[in-house]
């Protein structure tokens, strides 16, 4: 048997080599070829009980991940991948050519597999036996025969189905039926077995990669069962960083047809993730990984804001109950609670980084209550209109009396205390001056609240009358950003030096 990294490497290099040449036609006899190098292998514990990680591996990846990935002599997980990749990649081959006048010819004649005999072999040899495996090793774990060895290789079964879909192309119509059975028996191991990371790790896997292959419907009826199961259990940073970002590949995929279900599960979700973002780093390495966790919650709300789902915020039921009331009797809406977390993050500067990824949040909110119904994404090629909801009067004007204050707080206070010899505070300065000119240009009475109330109440204590009249014409007669910016940076810099000097 050859080397775990030897094995790998020769895998990915078929699967490389097969990627560029393309060989559609011979796609079913080069899965049959493979067949035998699919078969999973249960990893060997040591004397603790613990799965054997190869040592060259151990420092690449997280533990969670190396137990399934990397433990084990002959059957490592990473090198497989490939190999059920490719069977995946070939199966779509053969699809997409069989469906040419010439297949079709020779297909008539017998002379090639048609495109039903090819999805049945495909089934036979990389979906059926990986099923079946885990199905008998979750059988054992319901007799009372667990141990880290069952539960990682029913993880790597599950993994090796949802890789092998990951290049399936075709409609959800025509593959959906194949992998329903996928649902129910990550749902039958969630509901043994959830207290196991590597379950759970896997689940968050598999979806990942067969939110194509899947129907809306039945993507509705299991991922609320596969959640209140505990596939979010254990709640670390590493488990909140997978899930956020599944859940946004999951918006883009399926958009407002969510909505109902982002409203039901939002609750709990936000009752989760925050304590999680309030938490306090220990260190460097813990607070690189808190970083993350709040750009990739960032990212979340960002997503949900950009597929038409902010309707979900203002559907869902109250989040936690608000300070000071007594015995819970009264809630905080899900939208302000969310608005309220993204402007604590806008108000870090400690993370100049995340600040300014939360202050571009901000300008979404704005943009998904008082912009245009529709919004395309410009990066894409091909832009992809997403229908916005038409949100209330009622709404509108709700929204913007929670944000009108700690808003203007971050355009107008925050940049008192940004380090302007940062290049990082650069980049928060050019987006706070963004924000203002899209709240002056969205919401038409912004600009008066700022004359009437916030300008003389907030800052002219501060800054004086003549240098709050100034900054408040530059905003109102300038919509450029680049002159705002470089106006506001050159303000404050200024109001810090004779704050300092008084």
């Amino acid at each position: 048997m050859l080397h775990c990294t030897v094995r790998r490497a020769s895998s990915y290099l078929l699967y490389r080599f097969t990627k560029s040449c393309s060989p559609a036609r011979y796609a079913l006899d080069m899965i049959s070829a493979v067949r035998g190098a699919l078969e999973i292998v249960a990893p060997r514990l040591d004397a603790n009980g613990q799965p054997i990680i190869w040592k060259s591996q151990q420092s690449m990846f997280s533990p969670s991940s190396a137990t399934i990935m990397y433990s084990g002599q002959h059957g490592a997980l990473a090198a497989q991948l490939y190999l059920f990749e490719l069977c995946g990649m070939l199966i779509d081959s053969y699809e997409r050519w069989s469906s040419t006048d010439d297949a079709k010819k020779e297909a008539e004649q017998g002379a090639i597999k048609t495109t039903e005999e090819a999805r049945a072999l495909f089934g036979e040899c990389v979906i059926s036996p990986r099923l079946e495996a885990a199905q008998l090793a979750l059988d054992r774990c319901r007799q009372g025969n667990v141990d880290a060895s069952v539960v990682a290789y029913i993880a790597r079964n599950l993994m090796a189905v949802g890789t092998a879909a990951k290049r399936l192309t075709s409609s959800p119509q025509i593959w959906g039926a194949a992998f329903q059975p996928v649902a129910e028996l990550m749902l039958a191991c969630l509901k043994g077995l959830s207290d196991w990371t590597d379950i759970r790790i896997a689940v968050r896997f598999v979806l990942t990669r067969m939110v194509k292959v899947f129907d809306k419907d039945t993507l509705l009826a299991y991922l609320p069962q596969l959640l209140e199961e505990g596939m979010l259990r254990d709640g670390s940073r590493e488990e909140w960083i997978e899930a956020l970002k599944f859940f946004g590949l999951l918006f883009f995929q399926y958009g407002r047809a969510l909505e109902d279900m982002v409203a039901a599960i939002l609750p709990s979700f936000m009752g989760s993730i925050l304590p999680q973002l309030s938490g306090q780093a220990s260190g460097t390495d813990d607070a690189m990984a808190l970083g993350e966790l709040k750009r990739s919650y960032i990212a979340f709300i960002v997503s949900l804001l950009g597929n038409g789902l902010s309707a979900s915020m203002v559907k869902s039921e109250p989040g936690k109950p608000l300070h000071g009331q007594a015995n819970g009797q009264s809630y905080q809406p899900m939208l302000e609670l969310i608005l309220t977390s993204m402007i604590t993050l806008a108000k870090d500067v400690s993370d100049a980084s995340t600040q300014k990824v939360a202050v571009q949040c901000l300008h979404r909110f704005v943009d998904a209550f008082f912009g245009s119904t529709a919004t395309a994404s410009p990066k894409s090629r091909q832009p992809r209109v997403v229908e916005k909801p038409k949100h209330s009067d009622e709404e509108k004007e709700r929204f913007f009396s929670f944000i009108r204050e700690p808003v203007a707080d971050v355009a107008f206070r925050i940049p008192m205390h940004l380090d302007y010899s940062d290049a990082k505070s650069v980049l928060v300065i050019n987006e706070i001056a963004l924000l203002a000119t899209i709240m002056k240009n969205s919401i038409p009475s912004y600009m008066e609240y700022l004359r009437s109330t916030y300008f003389p109440n907030s800052l002219v204590p501060i800054l004086g009358e003549d240098a709050c009249s100034q900054l408040f014409e530059a905003i109102q007669s300038n919509n450029a950003k680049p002159f705002l910016a470089n106006f506001m940076k050159g303000f404050y810099m200024e109001a810090k030096a004779f704050l300092a000097r008084t």
